[in-house]
């Protein structure tokens, strides 16, 4: 494992324990309820009152994975960035935010981001931070991995339900993830999906057809059609139609993940121009990802089954 591999890690499983506390003091009754139900009114008094009140918020909010412990864990590595490698601190980010974008091009999971402000006072980039939740494995159950939820598109309307609105300013571009939640469904529609930088929109069709409960469709995404070697300045694809000259993609392949800026879309052969080199080589097993920063049902609504529109995670993340 490799200094770069092991802080990123870091990062998810940091983001991981926020979210999963989250979920878990976010249900059942606070301790503010707790101690009012004990028909004590001596204790009632004496422990009720704005302090319990805070500490449910904080536990709710995940606050307690910020603590002193972690701002040691982020200023150990901002002198790992700074004094080591030698990456500078730029206004009001972290330098922790100019090794990424020097080193593997990687996000991290705005939890981790939010730990990072909360502890340092440091901003990480938006466009270097991924939404919240985690990506769960395709036909797996998505409703309960914290994923920020676009809406959800009964196509025998067919009728779009908005959920949690575009994402928060302070979170970078997404993949669109399509799920279908029902199984051996047929369902259909063209989602138009709102660029990151300039705000122009891409309309893009997704189909299922008797295809497995929770089966995930990426918005858009397009296969590499030539291997990429690293300095790099296009990447190869079959069709641009679903990508935009000045906007963020997501390189994946297996566990690397590297953020690009698109230049300009080329032809002969059919590819996207990178601003700066690429930094990973990848074969033609990776996929380009298109990011946005939200997406809504426009047209062509038919079917059975719902579809619900996530904006993806980067990947996995895990303890």
């Amino acid at each position: 494992m490799s200094a770069y591999t092991a802080i990123i890690a870091c990062m998810d499983r940091l983001a991981k324990g926020r979210q999963t506390q989250q979920a878990a003091f976010a249900t059942g009754d606070d301790f503010w309820t707790k101690v009012d139900a004990a028909a004590d009114e001596t204790f009632e008094n004496r422990v009720k009152g704005s302090d319990i009140t805070a500490i449910d918020l904080e536990l709710a909010s995940g606050g307690e994975w910020s603590t002193l412990g972690l701002k040691k864990l982020f200023t150990l590595m901002e002198l790992y960035f700074i004094t080591d490698l030698g990456y500078a601190v730029s206004g009001t980010a972290p330098a922790f935010s100019a090794y990424l974008t020097a080193v593997g091009g990687a996000r991290i999971p705005n939890l981790a981001a939010n730990a990072l402000t909360e502890a340092l006072s440091k901003i990480m980039p938006p466009a270097r931070v991924f939404p919240k939740g985690t990506l769960v494995a395709d036909e797996a159950d998505p409703s309960s991995a914290g994923m920020h939820l676009f809406g959800d598109l009964d196509p025998s309307g067919p009728t779009w339900t908005a959920a949690d609105g575009a994402l928060p300013s302070t979170v970078g571009p997404c993949g669109i993830l399509a799920v279908g939640m029902t199984g051996t469904q047929t369902a259909a529609g063209t989602f138009r999906c709102t660029n990151y930088v300039a705000a122009s929109t891409k309309d893009i069709a997704v189909s299922l057809s008797g295809a497995a409960q929770y089966t995930q469709t990426i918005l858009g995404s397009a296969a590499v059609a030539s291997g990429v070697t690293a300095g790099d300045l296009t990447i190869q694809v079959g069709a641009t139609t679903t990508f935009t000259a000045g906007e963020y993609v997501l390189v994946k392949e297996g566990a690397i993940e590297e953020l690009v800026l698109v230049d300009s879309l080329g032809t002969g052969p059919t590819r996207l121009v990178t601003l700066t080199a690429i930094k990973n080589a990848f074969t033609t097993s990776a996929v380009v990802i298109p990011l946005f920063r939200s997406a809504a049902y426009q047209s062509g609504g038919t079917g059975t089954g719902d579809i619900n529109v996530y904006a993806m995670p980067d990947r996995i993340i895990a303890l």
